[in-house]
């Protein structure tokens, strides 16, 4: 298997090809900012990252003082902190993004945020705080039936082990289809 943008997470602004059990997936939709993709649903709304980025942030962060955010744009508003390296940020609006998720039994809305969490805390090193999350996240996705989902989250929950692995070695342990943690 190849893991193939090691830090790239479902909430992504920019195109994702993601190879996971060797299958490269994406989903594109349209929103008020543009294009983007979504891989584990199909109302992702967002901006491709680069010159236009602080422009997207700008707008979203407008939306947010005027009260007609939606669960989408703090999704996205997280996210861009999360490629900015503005990890206290990136956590404060995926939680409230998680938060208005839940008030509206917004499911897909729930893991999405679970997973962008999940991602923040892994390249922050909270190794177990994302386990936790990404954890939730997929217990979400099976609940739906969403395998893009499913998937997505065991190639991160993977990257978690991983740098498990390269920080304690003695506490996991290789199988010859998947890596798992010790209990």
């Amino acid at each position: 298997m190849h893991l193939k943008n090691f830090t790239t997470t479902g909430l992504s602004l920019i195109l994702i090809s993601t190879i996971v059990a060797n299958d490269t997936y994406t989903v594109q939709a349209q929103s008020r900012f543009g294009n983007c993709v979504r891989p584990c649903g199909s109302r992702y709304k967002g901006s491709h990252i680069g010159s236009g980025q602080r422009a997207v942030i700008e707008k979203i962060e407008g939306l947010i003082k005027l009260g007609q955010a939606t669960v989408d744009d703090y999704l996205i508003l997280g996210d861009a902190y999360r490629l900015e390296k503005n990890y206290d940020l990136a956590q404060q609006r995926l939680s409230q993004g998680l938060e208005i998720a839940k008030q509206n039994g917004d499911r897909q809305g729930q893991a999405i945020a679970l997973s962008g969490l999940g991602q923040v805390f892994t390249e922050t090193g909270r190794l177990e705080d994302a386990s936790s999350n990404l954890t939730a996240a997929k217990n979400i996705y099976s609940t739906l039936g969403n395998q893009q989902g499913i998937n997505l989250v065991d190639w991160q929950l993977r990257n978690v082990i991983i740098q498990q692995r390269l920080i304690n070695p003695s506490r996991i342990q290789t199988a010859p289809s998947q890596l798992r943690i010790q209990q």
